[in-house]
């Protein structure tokens, strides 16, 4: 079937919506596939970054509209490969007028078995034009393709290549980006620390990793890992007005009944544009198990009920923190996702202060500020309050 990029526009604290727009559109008789599309909105500019396939040929592409999504740019395409897969790509406007930064995961040409590396490309033009890719992050040993429940007794994979497992692991390379306001570029990923795959599984397979760029992504700094017990999976990053750095991420470490199972949200902060962290802490109201979802329909692989998502999201302003992920803690309700807010107080204390459920059930009560990137089917369901200092 043919596919489209879509956008839909509220401009009022998203109470009501606009009528899809396409910026661009592929038809199945070209052998075109439009996928894992991002946003990026400041002002009237909107910048929207995906992955395209063909027949024999990869491509990260950009649109961008400076009118309020009106009218759109055509797709321009910023990389593209015949050997190596690229997805997953996280685009966002800089500092300057016209500044844009993007990055992507390139499996360089591994399969998910090696290395990998994070690429960054910058435009100066509203993406007309973009920098020559290059490798802003090495991942010396990519994520498996699943995490195991429970890494003493392996699943046997029926479709290796689907990440049969109970969480479809490797898209948490894909790479998120932000910048602060002094110009620095930020950027997270995960690597795993044990160097193995499929079907091993030791007990720790992934670590968030992050960097940073001080001249616009020219250079790049080593990555700095964060060495957690256990796994750690889909990271997000966003930096306020004041430069206060906030990441969430998946991770398994909280769970003492079943090791390295079930997982919550953790999220820490930096101060000082990244050169130290917040000890982790986590958000969740509980931990997720995440057999508890539906992805694969029973009959297509029988058994299989896997498929956390491929990304978490987080949006900053000048005082609060608004996560979102996907939520298992609520076996009943196998499509959640939980959204939080998280207000941080004299850049040294947050206190989570509400937060709403969602699923594919009719809307009852939205909160102003919400960011949601790339998600697709997502209404709101339930709020809840609750006060925690972390």
């Amino acid at each position: 079937d043919d596919t489209a990029l879509t956008v839909t526009i509220s401009n009022d604290g998203g109470m009501s919506w606009s009528a899809p727009i396409i910026p661009h559109q592929v038809t199945a008789a070209n052998n075109e596939l439009v996928d894992k599309e991002w946003i990026a909105v400041k002002g009237n500019n909107i910048a929207v970054s995906f992955t395209t396939f063909q027949t024999s040929t990869i491509s990260i592409q950009a649109v961008v509209s400076k009118d309020g999504g009106s009218s759109w740019t055509s797709p321009v395409t910023i990389a593209s490969s015949t050997t190596n897969v690229l997805q997953g790509s996280s685009v966002i406007w800089g500092n300057n007028p016209g500044e844009l930064y993007i990055a992507w995961y390139d499996d360089d040409g591994s399969l998910r078995t090696g290395d990998a590396s994070i690429i960054f490309s910058k435009s100066t033009d509203f993406g007309a034009t973009w920098s020559a890719p290059k490798v802003a992050a090495a991942i010396t040993n990519e994520i498996p393709r699943s995490f195991n429940p429970n890494k003493n007794t392996p699943i046997t994979c029926p479709v290796p290549d689907l990440g049969i497992g109970d969480l479809i692991a490797w898209p948490t390379m894909f790479p998120h980006l932000a910048v602060g306001p002094e110009g620095i570029v930020y950027l997270v990923s995960t690597t795993d620390p044990s160097g193995s795959d499929l079907p091993a599984w030791p007990s720790d397979q992934g670590d968030i990793i992050f960097t940073r760029s001080l001249d616009q992504g020219i250079t790049w700094e080593p990555i700095k890992i964060f060495n957690l017990p256990n796994d750690q999976f889909f990271p997000a990053i966003d930096v306020q007005n004041d430069g206060t750095i906030h990441i969430i991420f998946g991770d398994r470490q909280y769970d003492v009944t079943t090791p390295n199972d079930n997982y919550g949200i953790s999220y820490t902060v930096s101060l000082n544009n990244g050169l130290d962290f917040t000890t982790p802490q986590r958000i969740s109201k509980a931990l997720s198990d995440p057999i508890v979802s539906l992805y694969l329909p029973e009959g297509l692989i029988t058994g299989i009920t896997i498929f956390p998502g491929d990304y978490f999201d987080l949006a900053v302003t000048d005082f609060a923190a608004h996560p979102i992920w996907g939520d298992r803690s609520i076996p009943a309700w196998n499509e959640e996702c939980s959204y939080s807010i998280a207000s941080s107080i004299g850049k040294k204390q947050v206190e989570v202060v509400g937060g709403i459920s969602y699923s594919q059930n009719k809307l009852q009560l939205i909160l102003p500020y919400l960011a949601l990137g790339s998600m697709i089917g997502i209404v709101i369901t339930s709020f809840m309050i609750k006060k925690q200092k972390i």
